[in-house]
């Protein structure tokens, strides 16, 4: 009987020990699954750093052209304001120029057709200083031939 009990017992520990090695390969099995699935996390997120690294370059790329381009556009902005307060100007210089010239020719008028000066007078003072200058032209060649 002891016999039987002594091989029970043996049975019994053969099984304690059979689970226990079970139990640590289990548990060994789980180590290097979790021990993987680390290296595998730590992985990804090296490679999301990377990328948020990259992408925070190109974030401040992106702002410092915006910025340059927000310089722009106002440089551009006070450039167009100045050529239309240039053009406004402009178009009151002509516009005033525009009046004066009417003035004057207003002006002219009235004294070309005052009482003073009628169209005859005018044509032949016109013909007259015509002829003067015809005459003194002509004295002119007549005397340079005489004297050579």
């Amino acid at each position: 009987l002891e016999a039987l009990s002594s091989a029970h017992h043996l049975d019994q520990i053969r099984e304690a020990m059979n689970r226990m090695q079970a139990e640590e390969k289990a548990h060994s099995e789980q180590i290097h699954k979790l021990r993987r699935e680390l290296v595998a996390s730590q992985e990804k997120v090296a490679t999301l750093t990377s990328q948020l690294s990259a992408n925070a370059h190109l974030v401040a790329a992106f702002e410092k052209s915006l910025g340059n381009m927000t310089g722009r556009l106002q440089s551009l902005t006070m450039t167009a304001e100045q050529k239309e307060s240039e053009l406004i100007e402009l178009r009151e210089t002509i516009e005033m120029l525009k009046a004066q010239n009417s003035a004057a020719q207003a002006a002219i008028q009235g004294a070309l057709n005052g009482p003073d000066h009628t169209q005859r007078d005018l044509r032949i003072r016109r013909q007259h200083s015509s002829e003067s200058v015809a005459s003194i032209n002509s004295g002119t060649s007549h005397s340079s031939m005489g004297s050579s």
